[in-house]
């Protein structure tokens, strides 16, 4: 179970990841 956990642990990380990288590298590119 362990296991399991951890890896709902890094998809959640990965879906909280994604959006935050959505809206921050257009925010980036466009500074630039």
């Amino acid at each position: 179970m362990a296991g399991s956990c951890e890896h709902e642990m890094r998809l959640i990380g990965e879906l909280g990841y994604a959006p935050c990288v959505l809206t921050v590298h257009p925010i980036v590119a466009f500074a630039r």
